[in-house]
């Protein structure tokens, strides 16, 4: 689904995506995640 809204004046479009995923990919995209909270996490404390 997507939305489209525009605005006379700006001229500047706005845009809505929702992203389905299998129970495969949401796993893998949310140890990713972990990961890179892992990897901010380490960044802040040194």
């Amino acid at each position: 689904m997507t939305t489209e809204a525009t605005t006379k004046d700006s001229g500047h479009a706005r845009y809505t995506f929702r992203v389905r995923l299998s129970n495969t990919a949401r796993r893998r995209l949310e140890a990713e995640w972990d990961r890179c909270r892992w990897i901010w996490n380490e960044c802040v404390a040194k």
